[in-house]
């Protein structure tokens, strides 16, 4: 992927404001998405990793819970949440990995809608 030019570009992703990481697998493929915020420099970045390699990146900072952020051949990344991020990952429409959404979460999905 093309290279980053922001305040953090130099800081390694696991030390990015508000840092969080996803894993999970489909048969011999490792899928690894990484997302991070700052809402003091109102900026920040989804990744999506097949086999270790960046495959797609988003710098959205919202998103519809129903809006396809990140995707590479049969693998699709959704964004959910209201007070924290919360991940969906599919293998075509398989579901390999889905955060709990919590009775706010599911409300501002609602409305967003």
């Amino acid at each position: 992927m093309d290279s980053e030019t922001h305040p953090y570009a130099d800081v390694p992703l696991e030390r990015r404001p508000n840092y969080k990481e996803w894993r999970t697998s489909r048969g011999d493929t490792e899928i690894r998405v990484v997302n991070w915020f700052s809402l003091t420099k109102f900026l920040g970045a989804a990744h999506l990793y097949l086999d270790g390699e960046e495959v797609d990146r988003s710098t959205a900072l919202t998103v519809s819970p129903h809006t396809l952020l990140l995707t590479s051949g049969a693998v699709s990344v959704f964004f959910a949440g209201a007070l924290s991020i919360k991940a969906s990952i599919l293998w075509n429409d398989e579901v390999l990995l889905r955060d709990e959404l919590n009775l706010l979460d599911r409300i501002a999905n609602k409305m967003m809608q």
